[in-house]
């Protein structure tokens, strides 16, 4: 193999993820993710690496059959830190009969929508490190607490 000699290997789904090509509500998952990625365009996170993907819907109940759930891991690797130490999960929900795109940062209730109430541009990333510092701040709380 002219790659080093590993086996070829098609990427597999992550744990509980939802495959691109499954339909809900008439949405193909795989828009689903576009969508989501192209609002995240407009973020300008670009010091952080992110991965955007579907995950199924525990609740089925009538209102949940035509939401798609999403979850996007931005993380900051560094060439000296590959592994990320934090990560922040951004949750987006796509109703599939209406079209709305709403999401929340992993430790707020705030609904945001897209193209409605939401973040100035500019500020997600800053909104991003502030997450990110909380948990390191947390961490090296811990790691003084069982030194």
């Amino acid at each position: 193999h002219s790659d080093g000699g590993w086996p070829s290997v098609r990427p597999s789904l992550m744990r509980d993820e939802l495959s691109r090509n499954t339909i809900v509500g008439g949405v193909r998952v795989e828009t689903a993710i576009q969508q989501v990625e192209d609002e995240l365009a407009k973020w300008q996170c670009n010091k952080y690496t992110h991965i955007t993907r579907a995950v199924p819907v525990s609740a089925v109940s009538a209102d949940h059959k035509s939401v798609i759930k999403l979850e996007t891991i931005f993380s900051r690797p560094a060439q000296d830190c590959p592994v990320p130490v934090a990560v922040v999960f951004v949750y987006f929900n796509l109703d599939t009969a209406t079209g709305a795109l709403t999401y929340q940062f992993e430790e707020e209730n705030v609904q945001h929508e897209v193209s409605g109430q939401s973040l100035a541009p500019g500020m997600y990333e800053r909104w991003l490190d502030r997450i990110i510092g909380d948990k390191l701040q947390v961490r090296q709380l811990h790691d003084l607490a069982t030194a």
